[in-house]
């Protein structure tokens, strides 16, 4: 996502109530509008990243990655296989063979023949793609030709086409023998922990008392205690099935700070680290500002604000012009409470939907009797934590991991029965 241009001053969420009518009335909405934005809101921390060495860090402060510190007697959660880890695994085997092809290597699980024949045709369909992209390019730079002409173009936005050609027409390098080698270990292991018990993966810890003082801390949340998230980096479960329940993990826990205990990766886990695979977070500390949120365009309808498309269409400019998505701009990385920032939408009706046991994506039509009756309770789920997209990780992700409880949950302290949602643009 940092490499998405846009042109905008990404000034993240407003700090107070004052901010936020502020800048919402320079937009075009409708002073109702915008009172009934602003009636809505909910605090919310900003977290920004420091990278640090674990060390430096407290035991039991707020943190993304590295270890947990949590009471000793505390079992790793460990994700079962999906439904459909087979296919998962076969894709991470072929994409792996693909990039061993590429370097002339035999892929070690391939017969001598069919590693001969998956080359060769590797190989060749690379040639068979370049030649096409290589018409395209041919084509774009006559059209650019053309558009040096146009005057109401600058040259930025001339700039900005080379540029697309460039990033849109070219391969990229062949891969190194050693990239391949990676490559191939990295395609074994993601498949050998997709169909297999696999521990999930420490994402943060959540120190609620060092943060409730703050006028962003969001008030349905506890003001004691921790609460650690796991969630599984590997297989990236899918949000719209039940059956990916096992792929994230939520524990809240009051131990005392002098009673914590830095646990140890699970060995499959630590495994995986000298390969630099997804499974990890490198450990980070975290900067904390307090900001207002306001309403996802998706719950607007369901707490009676009525926005025309004209309307909508401002909020949302404004939501992604102003606001930005996960990760933007660099000092909010990741927030804790509020309402979330979405790149796709619909994350509470997703939650909604699987919690229930039913697979969005296999519901043909959202407006049946069934769906509005549990449609009409997706406004009740809460963001927890958004895990925004952040180079300092070793294993970046493009999108945003999204950890979402019911408010009555949340108001028990049931954090056991959270869903994530993964979303990427």
């Amino acid at each position: 996502m940092d490499d998405f241009e846009i042109e905008y001053d990404l000034l993240g969420w407003p700090e107070n109530l004052i901010a936020l009518a502020g800048r919402l009335g320079k937009t075009g909405l409708r002073a109702a509008t915008v009172k009934q934005l602003v009636a809505t809101a909910r605090p919310a921390m900003m977290l920004g990243p420091v990278s640090v060495g674990e060390d430096d860090i407290p035991l039991g402060a707020t943190k993304i990655g590295g270890r947990p510190d949590i009471a000793g007697n505390f079992v790793w959660p460990v994700r079962t296989p999906y439904p459909d880890s087979r296919e998962m695994a076969e894709k991470e085997m072929e994409y792996g063979a693909g990039i061993m092809a590429l370097a002339g290597i035999a892929p070690p699980w391939m017969t001598p023949d069919e590693a001969k024949k998956f080359i060769t045709k590797t190989l060749r369909e690379r040639d068979d793609m370049a030649a096409s992209l290589e018409e395209l390019r041919a084509e774009s730079e006559l059209e650019l030709k053309e558009l040096e002409n146009d005057d109401s173009l600058t040259d930025e936005d001339r700039q900005a086409y080379r540029d697309m050609l460039d990033d849109t027409y070219d391969l990229g390098p062949m891969p190194t023998q050693e990239e391949a080698e990676i490559a191939g270990r990295h395609a074994v292991m993601t498949a050998e922990a997709l169909t297999s018990d696999f521990p999930l993966a420490f994402i943060a810890q959540i120190d609620f008392a060092s943060l409730a003082a703050a006028p962003g801390f969001d008030p349905a949340l506890p003001k004691t205690g921790r609460l650690y998230l796991f969630y599984d980096l590997i297989g990236l479960p899918d949000a719209s099935n039940p059956a990916s329940r096992s792929g994230f993990h939520a524990v809240y826990d009051d131990t005392e700070s002098g009673k914590l205990v830095r646990l140890d990766l699970p060995a499959p886990l630590a495994e995986l680290k000298p390969l630099g695979m997804a499974a990890l977070l490198p450990p980070m500390a975290v900067k904390a500002r307090s900001a207002l949120t306001t309403v996802t365009l998706e719950a607007c309808d369901d707490l009676g604000i009525a926005l025309s498309d004209e309307q909508m269409a401002e909020y949302d400019e404004w939501l992604l012009g102003e606001v930005g998505w996960p990760g933007q701009p660099e000092r909010d990385r990741h927030q804790l409470g509020g309402w979330p920032r979405a790149i796709q939408g619909n994350m509470q009706a997703f939650s909604q939907f699987a919690a229930n046991g039913v697979d969005a994506s296999a519901l043909e039509d959202w407006s049946s009797k069934k769906a509005k009756a549990l449609l009409a309770d997706a406004v009740k789920w809460h963001l927890l934590f958004q895990l925004g997209p952040d180079d300092a990780q070793d294993a970046a992700l493009p999108g945003s991991i999204n950890f979402l409880i019911r408010d009555e949950d949340l108001a028990a302290r049931r954090f056991d029965r959270i869903w994530a949602v993964y979303e990427q643009s």
